[in-house]
């Protein structure tokens, strides 16, 4: 028998989770009982099993066990979780401080905090960046914006005169004309 689980090219953890009460998580799929199945092979390879109290899978994905643990609220990467009281004891005697203070971080998940925190302090430098560019820009283009206003209104002037001096020259050269005729020397 020895010899069978050593030649093994599979192991199989299953573990139940009892599922009662108003908070359970989906019980008309899975009833009182949700039996969740891992299994890891030689390869490296693992895959989940999901089953209902009867036994029927209901589901082989990965995250319908996140959904599970995050409805049930348990921190499977939490050192917490599985810590025992006699390892716990071994732990605080037998640890140094700096080991202690990383199972603290870990474990009220401040290290995680920190992380996110970083995270959101480099995105807060990125975006003022972007602001102050944008700022920048920003200032440019109302300087262009003047500078062009400023070249309309010198147009539409440059414009205006224009229309008034072709205006002036068409009733000067009637003017012409109407003197012409006064002195009727104007032939056609």
């Amino acid at each position: 028998m020895k010899r069978n689980l050593l030649m093994s090219s599979s192991a199989t953890i299953v573990i139940k989770i009892l599922n009662g009460g108003k908070d359970a998580y989906k019980p008309d799929l899975y009833g009182d009982v949700i039996a969740i199945e891992r299994r890891f092979t030689k390869d490296g390879s693992t895959s989940y099993k999901l089953k209902s109290k009867s036994g029927h899978i209901v589901s082989t994905k990965l995250a319908e066990l996140q959904e599970i643990l995050d409805h049930i609220q348990l921190q499977v990467d939490n050192p917490m979780t599985v810590l025992t009281q006699d390892t716990a004891r071994r732990f605080l005697g037998d640890s140094s401080s700096a080991a202690k203070y990383k199972l603290f971080m870990k474990g009220v998940q401040l290290s995680h905090l920190d992380t996110d925190y970083s995270m959101v302090e480099g995105q807060i430098a990125t975006l003022e960046q972007t602001l102050e560019s944008k700022t920048d820009a920003l200032a440019t283009l109302k300087a262009n914006e003047q500078l062009w206003k400023a070249k309309l209104q010198h147009f539409l002037r440059s414009a205006d005169i224009e229309q008034r001096i072709q205006m002036m020259q068409n009733i000067f050269a009637w003017v012409q004309v109407k003197d012409q005729e006064k002195v009727g020397a104007f032939v056609l």
